[in-house]
């Protein structure tokens, strides 16, 4: 037997094109959603804090 080569359509390739571009932008979107997941994070801790230390009574008068 001879060696068997898969070519592929047209159409094939850029399925698999749009697959990998799909697959890259979730990876962005996933990076860019853990980041936000951190930022809301540290404005809970920082709200937490403001409050603990009494935001309307520290104020500097100018």
């Amino acid at each position: 037997m001879g060696d068997f080569h898969c070519v592929k359509s047209g159409s094939e390739k850029r399925g698999l094109r749009a697959s990998t571009d799909f697959e890259a932008y979730l990876s962005e979107v996933l990076a860019i959603t853990e980041g936000l997941h951190d930022v809301q994070s540290l404005g809970k801790e920082a709200v937490a804090i403001h409050s603990a230390v009494g935001s309307g009574n520290n104020r500097m008068s100018t």
